[in-house]
């Protein structure tokens, strides 16, 4: 199945797949039967390529496959043990999702969800929709997604938060939506609370999220904020919220690293 992208033509996303010998291995992995896992990603691509201080501590927008190459040297091990906090709460009854993954980067936080086990969340979603403003991340991205979920109808945005609209999340509600955010929401620079309202349409929803914690450069106040936003008693009409949680915990990196996590299970309502 071929994925769709907007803010990329067809010349553009050739040309960036042929720039990143990545995905034709990434491709070629999967054809073999052999699981996109993040170990072997990150044995075949996360190399020290002197780009640490152009990441900006992995908030930068990524602009080449070096830099790629360093996040996942650098932020990876991080990130897969964010994510295994994260995902040791989720619990999927292995029904069809529609999957949004903000800021996906290079697909990092859809081989966790797969690695997970998680009732095959990912290969049997309906729909995924990446957004990601680096368009050389993107057509990563969407060649590990791809491979993770051959039959999925796969949207790529590449658009920064603030330029998506309503109409590029829009879908018919049938089936609920997991969205992941990986080290996103904590980011100043963009509309977190415009972004959510455009994301939540009537239906049913899941949002894991997670983040380095801190109280600084936007920070885990940016969570919480987001947290008090949709538990505002004004809204009980229209928003019933299942559970929302925020944990705080240390990773297993060599340098502890402090996370936050919210797990939010709730439900959009005409009102």
């Amino acid at each position: 199945m071929q994925s769709s992208f907007i803010g990329l033509s067809p010349s553009q996303v050739e040309s960036l797949r042929s720039a990143d010998p990545a995905i034709e291995a990434i491709r070629a992995h999967a054809a073999s039967g052999q699981d996109i896992s993040f170990a072997w990603l990150r044995g075949q691509f996360g190399k020290d390529t002197g780009n640490w201080g152009t990441i900006d501590r992995g908030r930068a927008i990524l602009g080449s496959t070096d830099q790629l190459s360093q996040y996942l040297y650098t932020h990876g091990l991080m990130i897969e043990s964010q994510w295994e906090n994260v995902l040791a709460s989720f619990v999927h009854d292995g029904s069809q999702l529609r999957i949004v993954d903000y800021g996906c980067g290079q697909g990092l936080a859809g081989v966790f969800l797969a690695g997970a086990g998680a009732n095959n969340a990912v290969r049997s979603a309906r729909t995924i929709v990446l957004v990601e403003p680096s368009p050389i991340a993107l057509t990563r991205a969407e060649a590990v997604y791809r491979a993770l979920a051959p039959e999925s109808e796969i949207t790529c945005l590449c658009k920064a938060f603030d330029d998506v609209s309503k109409n590029d999340l829009a879908y018919d509600g049938e089936v609920k939506s997991l969205h992941l955010f990986s080290n996103v929401l904590d980011v100043n620079g963009y509309d977190r609370f415009g972004l959510l309202s455009k994301a939540l349409t009537v239906g049913g929803h899941t949002i894991l999220a997670v983040s380095h914690d801190r109280d600084h450069d936007g920070g885990s106040e940016r969570i919480h904020s987001l947290d008090r936003a949709l538990n505002d008693p004004s809204l009980q009409n229209c928003v019933k919220i299942g559970r929302s949680n925020i944990i705080k915990f240390n990773c297993n990196n060599t340098n502890k690293s402090a996370a936050i996590y919210w797990h939010c299970d709730l439900d959009i309502r005409n009102g």
